[in-house]
């Protein structure tokens, strides 16, 4: 019986396959990815019809910061990926990271440092290789090719093919390894709640791509193991949700605001700069919930909070925005314990001392360090075999080397 490769074994491998072109055609690694599926997972918004949740006077609240919970531990799962680029391929380099309560990580993959694919049974690849020509592929663990014709390559579609890589690794943390970290935390008479680095799922209205139901499958899965789920979204700039709904609208336009064709971040700071929100020192301040409706059943709740660098700093300046994502099962769950999403999350950052919740930021910077270590370690692979990069990926490690990894 044959030991499992080690990443640097599977990295070493791929670079003599790469640089060792077929005479013919283009076999498939350990599965092939069609562009159907890759297209499906690439939408990063949501296209649901959107409405309000609860009842609200006023389109931002201030709500108080609770104390840390010791009963409560926050799981974060953050995914990274890296792209590199070569003579023979494009490449795409993913990997997922699990953090808990202390400074040890709970899953990394791959394992850069001990056993390799320890975190749980079938996890997915973590490297998606793309040939530019006859390049032969022998079945490999962990790697997995993707054909595409000539028609089809770009940049746009290697992006759309490293959010597939992203949503598969977190699907995958959610069905394997992180249910099995927070049943053995229930077991120890704590309640975990699961912190997932973006949105829960995207709700895209006509229905919804296969990766994006089972990602919402494995939510619910864990919401039936008794864990709650919520998703925070860092990066706003580009949602329409509160503009999408006509009930918030009206909220708006009660404080002179119409939100017609403005971004939420746009409202939000808007929102801010004006006398319609009572500012309280000390206090966080959250829009009233929402709900968005997509495809196939899929539906979720969603509440912007915006948290201020000190208790007396002014509403808007140098404030941090977050968009809580969750199902109507994890707010019923959290309410048991008398407590709701919002103070579940604001328990994993100001509680603990930071602007943004502590267990997703120790696994982005974990996943991004496996990254930009996997990427280095292909890219030498294939210069010491006499290869050569492309000229965005040259340069871009060229950089990175004289500035110092992240």
């Amino acid at each position: 019986m044959s030991s499992t490769p080690s990443v640097s074994e599977i990295v070493g491998e791929l670079a003599k396959n790469l640089l060792n072109p077929g005479s013919s055609s283009r076999r498939s690694g350990r599965s092939s990815l069609s562009l159907s599926e890759i297209l499906e997972a690439s939408s990063d918004e949501d296209r649901g019809p959107v409405d309000m949740f609860e009842r609200a006077s006023r389109p931002l609240l201030p709500r108080r910061v609770p104390g840390y919970s010791k009963d409560m531990v926050h799981i974060g799962v953050d995914t990274s990926t890296r792209l590199l680029a070569t003579p023979y391929a494009d490449i795409v380099v993913s990997a997922l990271s699990v953090s808990g309560p202390g400074p040890v990580e709970l899953c990394d993959y791959p394992s850069l440092y001990g056993e390799p694919m320890s975190c749980g049974p079938s996890p997915p690849p973590f490297i998606y290789v793309v040939p530019h020509g006859a390049v032969e592929l022998p079945e490999q663990e962990g790697v997995a090719s993707v054909i595409a014709s000539p028609s089809d390559l770009s940049q746009s579609f290697i992006s759309k093919l490293a959010d597939y890589a992203r949503l598969s690794l977190e699907r995958w943390a959610m069905e394997v390894p992180v249910e099995q970290i927070a049943r053995a935390f229930a077991e120890a008479g704590r309640r975990p709640v699961v912190m997932l680095d973006g949105p829960i799922f995207i709700s895209q209205g006509k229905g919804v791509g296969n990766l994006m139901v089972q990602r919402y499958e494995a939510v619910k899965q864990l919401e039936s193991a008794g864990v709650p789920v919520i998703g925070v979204v860092k990066r706003v700039e580009r949602s329409f949700m509160l503009s999408s709904s006509p009930t918030y609208s009206r909220l708006l336009e009660g404080c002179g605001l119409s939100a017609s064709g403005e971004t939420d971040a746009m409202i939000l700071q808007r929102l801010a700069s004006l006398g319609c929100v009572d500012e309280v020192p000390g206090r966080v301040y959250v829009t009233p919930k929402i709900i968005v409706k997509g495809g196939d059943g899929i539906e979720k709740i969603v509440e912007y909070v915006i948290m201020m660098p000190s208790a007396w700093q002014k509403l808007g300046v140098r404030s941090k925005v977050f968009r809580l994502e969750y199902t109507e099962e994890t707010l019923n769950m959290l309410e048991e314990f008398n407590v709701d999403p919002l103070q579940a999350f604001l328990g994993d950052s100001l509680a603990r001392e930071s602007l943004e919740p502590v267990s997703v930021s120790m696994s982005d910077r974990r996943a991004k360090a496996l990254t930009s270590s996997l990427r280095a370690l292909l890219a030498k692979e294939v210069v010491g075999l006499g290869g050569r990069l492309g000229y965005e990926s040259e340069v871009e490690l060229r950089g990175l080397a004289g500035e110092g990894e992240e």
